[in-house]
């Protein structure tokens, strides 16, 4: 049986759309769309060849915030319609520079 054995070893947000926030007093709803690049290793067990691939992608991101002493958190997220890249979204929209 094959098995796929990559590496991540960059990667990062390139591009990032708020796409709707809704706010009901102090907590809030906040979609956006991260486009992203991802930077892997591959090894090919048949030829012991390794193979770099760099790969552009999108994740739709649904957050939920809340107000605390005045700043924005976020609570939770779901990440949703991502293709089939290697990605991983964070918890926070701010690493993203979304918020």
């Amino acid at each position: 049986m094959y098995y796929v054995q990559y590496y991540i070893t960059d990667g990062g947000v390139t591009e990032c759309t708020i796409e709707e926030i809704s706010i009901d007093g102090e907590t809030a709803t906040a979609k956006a769309r991260l486009e992203i690049w991802v930077q892997a290793i591959d090894e090919d067990p048949d030829t012991n060849q390794f193979y770099i691939y760099n790969t552009i992608s999108a994740i739709d991101l649904e957050a939920e915030l809340v107000k605390e002493d005045g700043s924005w958190k976020v609570l939770s997220h779901i990440q949703y319609d991502a293709s089939d890249s290697p990605a991983k979204a964070s918890s926070d929209l701010k690493e993203f520079g979304c918020l």
